[in-house]
């Protein structure tokens, strides 16, 4: 059984990427399954954790440290960052 997306109540949402990394030839319907869980998670949390992604433990607790360092910022430094639409 597929294992794509956990929703449970109160929980940041779980996507594996299993069915498109792991699967030598992803078809549509796994690509569509993933976007709709996605969509769920986004829509439903805002937010969502993905695992089976291939990318290494080291380099993921990297991230989730510079992205604490980043967020623990006052927001006038944050905002130098900010995407404005041209």
């Amino acid at each position: 059984m597929e294992k794509f997306t956990s929703l449970v109540h109160d929980e940041i949402p779980v996507i594996s990427l299993n069915s498109v990394v792991g699967n030598g030839n992803p078809d549509r319907a796994d690509w569509q399954r993933l976007a709709d869980h996605i969509d769920r998670a986004l829509s439903t949390f805002t937010c969502f954790f993905i695992i089976d992604h291939g990318i290494g433990d080291e380099l993921c607790a990297k991230v989730l440290q510079d992205l604490s360092t980043f967020f623990e910022k006052p927001v006038n430094k944050k905002l130098i960052y900010e995407l404005k639409n041209k």
